[in-house]
């Protein structure tokens, strides 16, 4: 596997901090102008992606957390919120142990009817098909 560079080296460990790729990125000495794509363009590095996940792995064992231990309080924290009457903090452990488990994916099917070719397609289409699909999005969300 290719060794990372300095700039690199410097955004896994700016990343780690808040998972931020932005900020990392702009951190590590990116441009603040390509810090976005810098960073997400890293994040799928799998040599930069191994390492973060190396690093977090590390961190998890060193703070003494383990995914039972996690859900675990999890569990307890939305036992005691409901006893106590707090429905948003029962409801957001909730949301956190249904997020684990992959179960609050959120999925948009879209579709336009267009008759003619997208390269025929004017500006003034563009724009009203993107319009549409705005629309759309914001209604199922």
């Amino acid at each position: 596997m290719k060794q990372l560079t300095r700039k690199q080296a410097f955004f896994v460990n700016e990343y780690l901090k808040d998972f931020n790729a932005t900020r990392a990125a702009r951190d590590a000495g990116y441009s603040q102008k390509t810090a976005y794509s810098i960073g997400q363009e890293n994040l799928r590095k799998p040599e930069i992606a191994k390492m973060i996940k190396s690093y977090a792995k590390e961190r998890a064992v060193e703070a003494n957390l383990t995914v039972e231990k996690i859900l675990g309080s999890l569990e307890q924290l939305r036992s005691d919120a409901l006893k106590c009457g707090n429905l948003s903090v029962a409801l957001r452990a909730i949301e956190l142990q249904g997020k684990y488990l992959g179960m609050f994916t959120q999925k948009n099917d879209i579709s336009i009817k267009n008759e003619t070719s997208s390269s025929k397609l004017s500006e003034e289409q563009y724009l009203k098909i993107a319009r549409r699909i705005i629309k759309k999005s914001a209604k199922d969300s």
